[in-house]
């Protein structure tokens, strides 16, 4: 069964990006692409998602709390700017993973399917 996905970032050019990246793995299934966390929030609720890539850098951080949605959805946090705030915020999250973005090419769809398997 494929992983889905839900990817929330705020830049058109990374979400371009990690959509032609996920859709070429068969292994894993986009269900949905946001730009800001409150609407990450109703997505996560509406769909399920198994894995969250989620941007730390979004404009109204860090509003996303995991913990206040029912669901076991897992995080893969993901920021340009790897440093004590962004990790702070991907802990604040609930994050499983953190990666930087320069990475992505190589490290993302091996952190979604790590992640995955954490799912009870």
């Amino acid at each position: 069964m494929a992983v889905k996905v839900l990817v929330a970032d705020d830049s058109e050019v990374i979400l371009k990006g990690i959509r032609a990246l996920l859709l070429s793995d068969p292994d894993i299934q986009l269900v949905g692409e946001c730009a800001d966390y409150a609407e990450t929030s109703r997505l996560v609720t509406a769909l399920q998602p198994d894995v969250v890539v989620l941007d730390m850098r979004m404009p109204d951080a860090p509003s996303f709390d995991l913990n206040k949605l029912k669901c076991n959805s897992r995080i893969v946090a993901i920021s340009f700017a790897n440093d004590e705030e962004a990790r702070r915020l991907a802990k604040l999250v609930g994050a499983d993973l953190m990666l930087d973005k320069i990475f992505l090419g190589t490290e993302l769809i091996p952190a979604i399917k790590r992640a995955a398997q954490t799912i009870a």
